[in-house]
């Protein structure tokens, strides 16, 4: 139920931008979009919002970029109109004039370990497991070593935080970054 409600309230904040793009829009070129992930389910009510834009005469076209910093470079390079991600890290690393023109949910991640770790600071060379490379986890493991003055281990990326719940679960990965769902899905299995 709670993912439904999520996802219902992703296309009402999403569908004022994807509508408001139409309406300015309606007669220009094509809108180039760069998915900074593989379309899931997640992205359902963002493709919902598209095709009630298109009804209305947006002219779109989306490429889905395995990788979040492929999707930023596309959009500094020219290649693509619209980034749909997080673009928090480069924009952290970059001079480049990116701007977030619509936030659909605030990013509320959580560093999680098994029962291994019970610091942060015992993650000093440790390897971690995030969503993308240049992507919101990344972003916050940049900014969980600043504050905690350690320095992660091997970056891995596995995209979708149940993924990597999975993976912690498995015993595939010691520490990762997850949203806040997932975490209480894994506390609740007391796998963290």
């Amino acid at each position: 139920m709670k993912r439904l409600l999520g996802k219902i309230a992703l296309l009402a904040a999403a569908l004022p931008l994807v509508i408001g793009l139409s309406t300015t829009n309606a007669h220009a070129e094509k809108i180039r979009i760069a998915l900074a992930e593989t379309p899931s389910d997640e992205l359902a009510a963002f493709f919902v919002a598209l095709e009630r834009a298109k009804a209305n005469g947006l002219d779109y076209e989306w490429t889905a970029f395995s990788d979040e910093e492929l999707a930023i470079q596309a959009v500094l390079s020219g290649q693509m109109d619209i980034g749909f991600g997080t673009p928090y890290s480069a924009m952290q690393r970059s001079k480049a004039p990116l701007r977030i023109i619509f936030q659909l949910s605030k990013l509320k991640f959580f560093p999680v370990t098994n029962k291994k770790y019970s610091t942060l600071e015992e993650l000093d060379g440790e390897p971690i497991l995030l969503h993308s490379r240049g992507g919101g986890t990344d972003s916050i493991a940049n900014v969980i070593e600043d504050k905690m003055s350690i320095k992660f281990g091997k970056r891995s990326y596995v995209p979708g935080s149940a993924n990597r719940v999975v993976a912690l679960v498995a015993g595939q990965a010691d520490a990762t970054i997850i949203d806040l769902s997932n975490k209480n899905d894994a506390s609740a299995r007391r796998q963290i």
